[in-house]
C-alpha cells in the first residue's frame, strides 16, 4: 500500500496499485451465478471519502458495474448494512483504465474498518488484483469473492483488488 496525491479535488489516502490476476465480476452468459467481489480495509486515516477507483483489465460485456460500500467487522467478518452506493456504465473503452465510483460523502476514522462489494447483473468484467502468498500477505485488508448461490462469500489475505481511496481535501 502506498499513499499518493490523486489532483486537485481529492487526494489519494491509499493505493494498491499492483495486479497480477483478475477478479472477473457480473454475468457469464450461459451460467445462472453472477459473480461478486470487493475488498476489505483498514482506513488508513481519518477523512471524507469521494470515491474508490478499480482498474479494468477486461470487458467482455459491458453494462452497468455497481458498488456498495460498508463498514465491515473484521474479527466477524461480517459486513455492515450499505452506507454508500455508486454505479458506472463501462464500456470496452474503459479497458486498462481506472474506473471511477463518486461516492456520496462517507466520513471515515483512522484504523477503522470498512469494504466495498462490487457487482453487476448485465455486465462482465475483469478486475485487477494482485495475488500474494503465504510470506506476504495484505496487511491492509483481504479480497472478497462470491456468486450469487453463496452470497456470504469468502475472503482472501493472499489477494488484493488493485484500488484507490480518493477523500475530499
Amino acid at each position: 500500500m502506498q499513499t499518493t496525491s490523486a489532483n486537485s479535488s481529492g487526494r489519494c489516502a491509499m493505493v494498491q496499485p499492483v495486479f497480477n490476476t483478475v477478479l472477473w465480476i457480473g454475468h457469464l452468459s450461459g451460467h445462472d451465478n453472477d459473480q461478486a467481489g470487493g475488498q476489505v480495509f483498514t482506513s488508513p486515516s481519518d477523512g471524507e471519502l469521494h470515491s474508490i477507483r478499480l482498474y479494468a483489465d477486461a470487458i467482455p460485456q459491458p453494462g452497468l458495474l455497481r458498488m456498495s460500500f460498508h463498514q465491515f467487522d473484521n474479527g466477524l467478518q461480517k459486513w455492515g448494512a450499505p452506507v454508500a452506493e455508486a454505479e458506472v456504465d463501462v464500456q470496452p473503452e474503459d479497458v486498462r483504465n481506472w474506473i471511477s465510483f463518486s461516492l456520496p460523502p462517507v466520513r471515515l476514522a483512522h484504523k477503522q474498518e470498512y469494504g466495498f462489494q462490487v457487482y453487476s447483473a448485465d455486465a462482465m468484467i475483469g478486475l485487477g488484483e494482485a495475488a500474494g502468498n503465504s510470506r506476504n500477505p495484505f496487511e491492509a485488508g483481504a479480497a472478497w469473492k462470491t456468486d450469487a448461490a453463496n452470497r456470504q462469500g469468502y475472503f482472501y489475505h493472499y489477494f488484493s483488488l488493485a484500488y484507490e481511496l480518493v477523500f475530499r481535501v
